[in-house]
């Protein structure tokens, strides 16, 4: 996979609605712990690093260059040391005086809302190709990431991406389906060293994780079997129907710095189907465990605030198992309406979150199967190109990228020992072209694009008197 894959996916995009580049890798993480050890320990002699000048550990020019070019809002504070570690003469613009908060200014103008981009760290569906990783989505608000799903290799995906591990403060798992989960244990541990190499206090840092039922037996599992010392608190909260079942967080190990909680819909949601009607899990039949049982219930959400100036409601979907969506939610800021931003899991029927994904500036949806697979779509509880376009126009949403292909339409050299060069640029693009085709027809706009690993969609502000594009 090259950023040029990624590249080709953003045709015509329309001026108004961000830029669609895929972003050039940033430094990578062995680069960030050099600089905020030297950091760290305070060294007396600290050397600058010449654009195309080499030095061991450092990475290529091109990625040395990079280190001064990266703007400290996507960086949390224990982070914003790097640049100084790397570049300890900064332009007298970047300076601080005392008293003056990080990312200000002398002048009295306002500070600009953070920068929202969203990258797809992996868009195959089930397995990894060899041009795909399975699922994982990156929302990267000001200096916050949150992930949406973790499958496999998605620890690879952060360090090949522009992303510092740091900055993660939070993961959603829509499912617990292995290309969705698996990656988990991995990016706990990422985190917690990226913390430990930044020189914060064993504690300061929280990652939340948030998930189905199962997500708590995960990842306790997997830090137990590997004897795994965090740096920061954990907090894995899962979702429950029944609201006497809601608990509030609690210490699980000695250390007191993992803790578990379950949280219940929001109060002001209720029911809006009859309970006869609910959609249930199509493989309940073959399952003894109650968390693969939990009926799909229209109207109920789960709301919690999360950083950033964010809030992050989660409503269900339907799936074979037990399955969450997510919408994120910006708060009004001077003047200017918060941006909305929907990233979903697998999904045949996402009617449950219509309400609280209505008027998204962006929303992620799969793409599985293309049309005329209806009810193959339906037997796996997956969507077509065209089920995603119908569900962006239902919510009214401003533009659609579609994610989790089947490796079907890779046409060729995905199988082991078939020559990469056997399918050249022009195939995959005709097969995106295609599925993105019937995407827009359903939506009834051409805002419709098809992700690449690595694709990064900016989420800009926008006028609110401006209607949606699929009603222009």
């Amino acid at each position: 996979m090259t950023f040029t894959d990624a590249r080709t996916s953003a045709q015509q995009e329309p001026a108004s609605q961000g830029s669609h580049e895929p972003r050039q890798p940033q430094p990578r993480f062995a680069e960030y712990i050099q600089a905020a050890r030297a950091t760290a320990s305070q060294t007396a002699q600290q050397t600058q690093v010449e654009p195309g000048n080499r030095q061991p550990g450092t990475g290529n020019s091109i990625q040395d260059q990079h280190v001064k070019q990266v703007s400290t809002a996507n960086r949390p504070p224990s982070i914003q040391s790097v640049q100084t570690a790397t570049n300890p003469n900064p332009p007298a613009s970047t300076q601080q005086t005392a008293g003056q908060r990080p990312g200000t200014a002398h002048s009295s103008k306002p500070t600009p809302p953070p920068n929202m981009s969203v990258t797809w760290l992996g868009t195959s569906s089930g397995s990894p190709s060899m041009r795909r990783n399975v699922s994982s989505i990156a929302l990267c608000h000001g200096q916050y990431t949150h992930l949406v799903d973790c499958g496999e290799g998605s620890s690879r995906q952060i360090l090949r991406s522009h992303i510092n591990p740091a900055s993660i403060c939070g993961i959603y798992i829509s499912h617990l389906h292995g290309d969705h989960c698996f990656g988990v244990p991995g990016v706990i541990e990422l985190v917690s060293r990226a913390h430990q190499a930044s020189g914060t206090a064993r504690g300061s840092q929280q990652l939340t994780i948030q998930g189905p039922p199962g997500i708590q037996q995960l990842v306790k599992s997997a830090l137990a079997a590997s004897m795994s010392a965090l740096h920061m608190r954990l907090l894995v909260r899962d979702y429950t129907l029944d609201k006497a079942q809601a608990k509030d967080p609690t210490p699980v190990d000695p250390t007191g710095l993992i803790s578990f909680a379950r949280q219940a819909p929001d109060a002001d949601s209720e029911p809006k189907t009859n309970p006869a009607a609910r959609f249930k899990s199509t493989r309940n039949k073959h399952s003894s465990l109650q968390a693969h049982n939990i009926p799909v219930v229209p109207g109920l959400a789960w709301t919690a605030a999360c950083e950033g100036g964010m809030t992050v409601t989660a409503a269900q979907l339907q799936h074979r198992l037990p399955c969450w969506g997510y919408v994120f939610q910006e708060a009004p800021s001077q003047g200017l309406q918060g941006r909305k931003v929907v990233l979903l899991g697998d999904t045949c029927d996402s009617q449950a979150i219509t309400a609280a994904g209505m008027g998204a500036d962006m929303v992620s949806h799969e793409c599985t199967f293309a049309a005329g697979m209806e009810r193959k779509a339906y037997v796996a509880q997956h969507s077509t190109a065209p089920m995603a376009g119908k569900f962006a126009h239902s919510i009214h949403a401003r533009a659609l990228v579609l994610t989790h292909f089947s490796n079907r339409y890779s046409n060729r050299g995905e199988l082991p020992g078939q020559e990469l060069a056997g399918e050249s640029e022009g195939d995959r693009q005709d097969v995106q072209q295609w599925l993105m085709g019937q995407a827009k027809e359903a939506f009834g706009s051409n805002h419709v694009w098809a992700a690449n690993d690595f694709y990064t969609f900016d989420v800009r502000h926008h006028s609110g008197s401006q209607a949606p594009p699929h009603e222009r």
